[in-house]
């Protein structure tokens, strides 16, 4: 593994710029809806020009797309260091519960993620879909000094992650051999972003883990599935 120190200085500043831009807005966010937020906020908490800016990300929405995929690589290397037998249904239940959890806590970044879900579905779907690596070593390294390959780990997403624990549930037998995934994806997807949405309309977001729980529970049995 390869360590950020031993960068070329000119990765190691443009990766330093690259991550306070997006820690700035994921600060600004605590308080503010991304339509809100000024760029000149975001660069003054960086500590960087309006130039330099742009000469990362072309429109603010990229900063969430970007801390999605940060979010997606670190869920992905954490769930690798677990066991294949602990994996399936009850890793999903997990991972719904903890986002679930950050939801509640930070409540507009994720209205904006589930705006940006409804406004840009296309931007979504290749996010999910395309393997291109987004996140450079630079990044990794200086984000996630601790975690051993991370510089070399590919890519993933919520989707990704979930396809594949859908993927060993069956395996497993936790699911029936002829379960359809990618139809549980999009009712898995649906409850990731629906269930949120309609809560927040009612303002009632700190039931969003007990309901998504309910819901999930919901899935695996019209599938036919569950665990104990």
């Amino acid at each position: 593994m390869k360590n950020f120190k031993d960068l070329p200085l000119r990765e190691r500043k443009a990766s330093k710029k690259r991550l306070a831009i997006i820690d700035a807005s994921i600060l600004l966010l605590k308080d503010k809806r991304l339509a809100e937020i000024k760029i000149e906020d975001i660069c003054d908490i960086a500590e960087i020009s309006r130039s330099t800016f742009f000469a990362y990300f072309s429109r603010k929405q990229e900063l969430l797309v970007y801390n999605i995929r940060l979010w997606g690589l670190q869920i992905g290397w954490e769930m690798a260091q677990i066991p294949r037998e602990k994996l399936g249904l009850r890793y999903i239940e997990k991972m719904y519960m903890e986002m679930a959890s950050h939801m509640k806590i930070e409540r507009k970044y994720w209205a904006d993620v589930m705006s940006l879900r409804a406004s840009e579905p296309e931007l979504i779907h290749r996010i999910n879909t395309d393997p291109t690596p987004m996140i450079p070593v630079s990044d990794r390294l200086q984000r996630f000094p601790d975690k051993e390959g991370i510089d070399i780990f590919p890519e993933g997403t919520i989707y990704s992650i979930t396809r594949t624990n859908l993927s060993i549930a069956v395996e497993k037998g936790e699911l029936p051999p002829d379960t359809d995934v990618n139809s549980a994806l999009i009712a898995l997807n649906s409850v990731l972003y629906g269930v949120p949405v309609i809560l927040g309309g009612a303002a009632d977001m700190d039931r969003v883990g007990e309901e998504m729980a309910k819901q999930l529970k919901m899935i695996w049995k019209g599938l036919g599935g569950g665990i104990d």
